[in-house]
C-alpha cells in the first residue's frame, strides 16, 4: 500500500506484532519443507491430509512471504526461503505445460485435482509471480509472470465488449459449468471479484515491468471498474454481469466494496496520473463511507451482504475485516478524518 503512515507508534508495534505470530503460523503450521502445504487445518490443529490445494492458497503463500522480504518485515532469510520454495512448487505442479495456465487445484498426492482455468486463479498467479518477481529479478521468474499475462490477454480478454470471462477448461474453453464450481457460483460470464483481482495484478505487474501495453490495460481495467462495476448512486460494487455488461442481480458485497476501494486508488497511483489519482481518491472516500453507513455492526464489523441498504447477511466473516483495516487506513490517508 502506498504511503503508508500511522503516527500512533504503539498501533504500529501491535499490529507488527500480530503480523510476526500470523507468519509464525504459516511457518510453523501450514507450509511444508517441499514447498508444498496443508489444504485445511481443523479447530485444534488437526490436519486434513486429503483435502484439496487451492491454487488460490499456493499463491497466497508466495505473495505473502515475497512481501514479507520486500517489506523488510524480519526474519527475511526464512521469509525468502519457503517464497523460493513455494515458487519451484507452484510452477513444478500448477502450471500446465500442454496448454499453459495454471490448475484450479491438486490433490494430496500433487497431481491436478480440477484442470480448469479460473481467471480469478490466474490474477492471484501473476500477482505473486510479480510479487516475487521484486525480490529475485530473476529472468526465469519474469517469464513464468509474462506467460500467465500474455495467456489472460489471448484467452481470457473479451475482444468485442471489454473485460475478462470468469473460467475456462484445461484446453482454455469457455465453461459454464466451470464457472459455477469456482468462485462466482451464479455461472455468469464476468464478475466484479475477477476484474477486481485481475486490476490487483496488472498493478503489481506493471509496477516491476512498465511497458505501453500493460499500462493501457491497467488504465482500461480501471475505467471497467470506476464506471461499469461502481454503482455510481449507491457507492456499492455491482456483482454479475452478462458478457455485454448487462447487470445480474443487485446484492452487495461490503468487503468487496472496502477492498476495491483502496485498490483502484494503488492502481492509480500506480498508472501516476493526477487525474485519476483524484477520481479514485473521491470514489474510495465514498465507497468506505458507504461501507460504514450501510454495512457495518454496532461493534464496527463489516457485514457480509445486504441489498437496497438493508443487510441481508449480517455474517462477520474474517477477510472483510481484514480489508476493513486497510480500506479505513486509506481512507484516513486521503480525508485526515479521523473517524
Amino acid at each position: 500500500m502506498y504511503g503508508l503512515t500511522i503516527e500512533t507508534s504503539s498501533w504500529v508495534g501491535e499490529m507488527a506484532a500480530q503480523g510476526h505470530r500470523i507468519l509464525q503460523f504459516w511457518r510453523e503450521h501450514v507450509v511444508l519443507p517441499d514447498g508444498s502445504f496443508h489444504g485445511r487445518i481443523a479447530r485444534g490443529g488437526v490436519i486434513d491430509a486429503g483435502a484439496p490445494r487451492s491454487l488460490v492458497i499456493a499463491t497466497r503463500i508466495l505473495w505473502t512471504f515475497s512481501r514479507a522480504v520486500n517489506s523488510g518485515f524480519a526474519d527475511t532469510a526464512e521469509h525468502r526461503l519457503i517464497a523460493d520454495r513455494t515458487y519451484t512448487y507452484l510452477t513444478r505442479h500448477y502450471w500446465d505445460v500442454e496448454h499453459g495456465g495454471f490448475y484450479w487445484s491438486l490433490g494430496p498426492d500433487d497431481r491436478p485435482l480440477d484442470e480448469s482455468k479460473h481467471v480469478y486463479g490466474q490474477a492471484f498467479a501473476l500477482f505473486a509471480l510479480a510479487e516475487y518477481y521484486a525480490v529475485t529479478r530473476r529472468d526465469d521468474v519474469l517469464e513464468m509472470a509474462q506467460a500467465t499475462y500474455t495467456l489472460l490477454e489471448d484467452k481470457a480478454a473479451d475482444q468485442e465488449h471489454e473485460g475478462y470471462l470468469e473460467a475456462f477448461s484445461r484446453q482454455w474453453e469457455w465453461d459454464s459449468q466451470c464457472v459455477r464450481q469456482g468462485i462466482n457460483h451464479d455461472g455468469l460470464p464476468k464478475s466484479m471479484n475477477t476484474h477486481l483481482h485481475m486490476l490487483e495484478a496488472y498493478t503489481r505487474f506493471y509496477e516491476v515491468w512498465p511497458n505501453d501495453q500493460l499500462k493501457s490495460l491497467l488504465e482500461a481495467l480501471l475505467a471497467i471498474l470506476t464506471t461499469l462495476v461502481v454503482d455510481g448512486n449507491s457507492q456499492h460494487f455491482r456483482l454479475f454481469f452478462a458478457r455485454d455488461w448487462t447487470l445480474h442481480g443487485d446484492v452487495v458485497s461490503y468487503g468487496h466494496d472496502i477492498e476495491g476501494s483502496w485498490l483502484m486508488l494503488e492502481a492509480a497511483h500506480a498508472l501516476n496520473d493526477a487525474g485519476r489519482i483524484r477520481t479514485c481518491e473521491d470514489l474510495a472516500v465514498r465507497m468506505v463511507e458507504a461501507v460504514l453507513e450501510h454495512g457495518c455492526s454496532a461493534d464496527h464489523g463489516v457485514m457480509n451482504e445486504g441489498r437496497a441498504g438493508e443487510i441481508i447477511d449480517s455474517d462477520v466473516h474474517w477477510w472483510p475485516q481484514a480489508e476493513g483495516i486497510v480500506g479505513c487506513v486509506n481512507a484516513y490517508q486521503v480525508t485526515q478524518d479521523t473517524r
